[in-house]
């Protein structure tokens, strides 16, 4: 069997080769779960979808903001660890680290609330698992 063949199949020749397993037009192929699951056919899964790609952007960004918070103070350790004794360097070195701790927290935060309100966004659209 050719794949072009295969689009001309109606839904009365799936029923009558597979002996009628499945009504026709429900379950089609799993098509109805299918769609369901990526958010189709539901009323207002637009919104939920959107919800969904607005919340993965966001976090990603998160995510890299908080990566460069992690760079931040590896540079703060080795700022201190080459302070050599010099009071300025080390005072300097222990601030960037406070501050970037700091950081890491609020983009922490940050994501737990972004990934929170995402999921109501999908659950109430009817988009969620």
């Amino acid at each position: 069997m050719l794949i072009g063949d295969v689009k001309s199949v109606s839904k009365e020749g799936f029923k009558e080769a597979t002996g009628g397993i499945q009504e026709v037009g429900k379950g089609y192929l799993g098509a109805e779960k299918a769609e369901k699951d990526i958010g189709f056919g539901t009323a207002g899964s637009t919104s939920g979808i959107l919800a969904a790609k607005i919340g993965s952007y966001v976090g990603i960004l998160l995510s890299l903001i908080g990566l460069i918070g992690v760079a931040y103070v590896i540079y703060g350790g080795y700022l201190w660890v080459t302070a050599a004794g010099n009071a300025e360097q080390a005072k300097k070195a222990r601030n960037l680290i406070v501050n970037a701790v700091i950081a890491i927290v609020i983009v922490g935060s940050s994501y737990i609330i972004v990934a929170y309100v995402t999921g109501i966004f999908q659950t109430s659209f009817g988009t969620a698992q």
